[in-house]
C-alpha cells in the first residue's frame, strides 16, 4: 500500500517540478528542473513496478496484467517498467550533474 502512495507522490512531484521548467530560460535551472522532473518520473516507474509486484497485478496503458493469469507477461512487464525507471533515473542524474 505504501508504494501506491509513493507512486502518486512521485507523479505529483513530476508535475510540480515540470512547471518551473517551462517558466525558466536559464540553462542551468532548466537542467536542474528537468532533471528533477525526470528523476521523479523514474521513481514513479520504480514504485509502480514495486506496487505491481506486491499486488500481483500491474496496470499498463488501460490494461491490467495479472500474475495469476499471465505469469510470463506479468514478470516481463514488471522488469520492463523497472528497467525504464532505472534508465530515466540514470539520464536525470546525467542531465543534472554530468552534462556540461
Amino acid at each position: 500500500m505504501i508504494f501506491t502512495y509513493l507512486m502518486w507522490f512521485f507523479a505529483a512531484l513530476f508535475v510540480a517540478t515540470g512547471l518551473p521548467l517551462s517558466l525558466t530560460e536559464d540553462e542551468q535551472w532548466q537542467r536542474l528542473w528537468g532533471g528533477s522532473s525526470a528523476l521523479s518520473l523514474g521513481l514513479f516507474a520504480i514504485s509502480m513496478a514495486a506496487d505491481g509486484l506486491l499486488r500481483g497485478q500491474i496496470r499498463i496503458h488501460f490494461s491490467i496484467i495479472r500474475r495469476s493469469s499471465q505469469p510470463r507477461l506479468f514478470f516481463s512487464a514488471i522488469a520492463l517498467v523497472f528497467a525504464a525507471g532505472t534508465g530515466v533515473i540514470i539520464a536525470a542524474i546525467w542531465a543534472i550533474f554530468i552534462k556540461d
